[in-house]
């Protein structure tokens, strides 16, 4: 049998009007309601949807890296990237392509989002994948 995506139910009702059919409801009405702000920056579609999934993914990796108190070290809040998979592919060859080329002068070293050295950042995307792969909603 294989894994169903998760849909978020309070006594029957869906949480977001909407967007019954989405994944990660919030993630999808967040991507939907910065659209009209964040496209008078960017102007092109795509290079929105992918911004919006490069903040997902660093959000994940830095919930991963640092995770909050009372949340289990194998958790993510991995939003629509994790089944847009030549978005996630996308953004993780940048990431880590900057980790290999700038080493410890990477800009995301250099954020320590989440990691400390490129070696860290390396270890938290893998295990990041991980916690995807071995997630339930995919």
């Amino acid at each position: 049998m294989g894994k169903q995506a998760h849909k978020p139910h309070v006594k029957g009702k869906s949480l977001i009007s909407g967007f019954e059919d989405q994944r990660f409801p919030m993630s999808d009405w967040l991507h939907e309601n910065m659209r009209e702000f964040a496209l008078h920056s960017t102007r092109d579609e795509s290079r929105y949807t992918m911004l919006f999934g490069k903040l997902e993914l660093l959000i994940s990796a830095h919930f991963v890296f640092d995770p909050p108190r009372n949340f289990s070290e194998n958790f993510a809040p991995l939003g629509a990237f994790g089944y847009r998979e030549e978005t996630r592919m996308r953004i993780l060859a940048e990431i880590e392509g900057s980790l290999s080329r700038e080493g410890e002068n990477s800009p995301y070293v250099a954020s320590r989002c989440f990691g400390a050295t490129a070696s860290d950042c390396e270890a938290t995307l893998h295990k990041l994948d991980r916690i995807r792969r071995d997630s339930m909603y995919w």
